[in-house]
């Protein structure tokens, strides 16, 4: 590569193509493949090509949504089946996703800054100063699985709280007396939701909220747990239930699955039998659900179509500007597996 100033014939030997296919890629011409063009594009942008040619970022930019999310969540179950629908869907519509991590804010926000995109997806947990720092730009965005609370902006949910209403209730209508929550409901929207619908269903089923409170300050575990949880500290988790084995109680509603499946590992080292000790139920229905022992009780989230519903909206937004912002939030289904055990008559009393 020569030095200084970066030209075609850099972005041509850094791929192993010729000058012409690369400026083919760059004008947007015919006699390249799709994927060349992209290689070309994405080269293009990362040796600094891009950045000064102001004719080739408005032709980079023409089919390219932005797509904004932490690291953690990238690599996540749950997540990466959501980014799945939004590439599905984005390459139906001839659209190109470029990923940008929250935490690497000079990448993102140089981005901006030459406006590389059309359109941007936030997907996930983001503070929500960075969210309106990223709004500042006026670039059309839609959120998928976070929502704002000083900014009206399309968005796509999940039916969080309705999920864990259905589930506790099940649950209660079973003879469980003693419900709990595992998970740091402050980490993100979709935890405080599900937490809430918790809470909800047990003020339903004993009667007021006051003696809900009082049954998940006794028998939930609302500590910081989910950097315990993606690192599968499994130790950790042991060491939290022993703090609060005088009173756990007979079923717990996790975060999710992820969550769910990490606990069920704990609890069992610790010689507890699940379900027969412990009920548990998850949330996602992730494919660690089927492989974790007992087979878990969880919601099922349609995450795919979450991803392909966001890439929709954001194709309609930019369609249609003036648009008032809209929210949907997806249904979810209790999926009955072998995690809740069936008590006695006895104990349903």
């Amino acid at each position: 590569m020569s030095h200084g100033k970066i030209s075609m014939k850099d972005i041509a030997e850094e791929l192993g193509i010729s000058i012409n296919a690369v400026s083919l890629s760059l004008n947007d011409r015919p006699g390249v493949s799709v994927e060349t063009r992209e290689k070309v594009f994405e080269t293009a942008l990362r040796l600094g090509y891009l950045q000064s040619r102001e004719k080739y970022q408005i032709l980079y930019a023409r089919n390219r949504l932005g797509l904004f999310v932490r690291k953690k969540n990238f690599q996540s179950r749950f997540y990466s089946r959501v980014i799945y629908g939004i590439e599905q869907e984005a390459t139906k519509e001839n659209f190109s996703i470029l990923t940008r991590f929250l935490e690497d804010r000079d990448q993102w926000l140089e981005c901006l800054q030459k406006n590389f995109f059309r359109g941007i997806l936030v997907v996930g947990n983001i503070d929500e100063s960075m969210l309106e720092e990223i709004a500042s730009y006026h670039i059309p965005m839609v959120l998928v699985d976070v929502e704002s609370y000083t900014a009206e902006f399309d968005t796509i949910l999940t039916q969080n709280h309705a999920g864990t209403y259905h589930s506790v209730s099940y649950l209660l209508d079973n003879g469980f007396q003693t419900i709990g929550f595992f998970g740091d409901y402050s980490f993100s929207h979709s935890n405080k939701e599900r937490f809430w619908g918790y809470l909800e269903a047990l003020a339903d089923g004993l009667g007021s909220l006051e003696a809900a409170i009082q049954m998940s300050d006794r028998c939930s575990i609302l500590e910081k747990t989910n950097d315990l949880i993606i690192d599968r500290n499994v130790a950790a988790v042991e060491e939290i239930i022993r703090r609060h084995q005088d009173r756990l109680p007979q079923a717990f509603q996790c975060a999710n699955d992820e969550h769910a499946a990490v606990f069920a590992t704990a609890l069992k080292d610790l010689g507890y039998r699940i379900p027969d000790d412990i009920s548990l139920i998850g949330f996602d229905d992730s494919d660690v659900g089927t492989i974790v022992l007992p087979k878990l009780t969880t919601l099922h989230v349609k995450r795919d179509r979450m991803g392909r519903e966001a890439v929709s909206r954001l194709i309609t937004r930019l369609r249609n500007p003036d648009l008032p912002a809209a929210e949907t939030a997806l249904p979810v289904d209790l999926v009955i597996r072998d995690s809740v055990a069936k008590l006695p008559e006895k104990e349903r009393a």
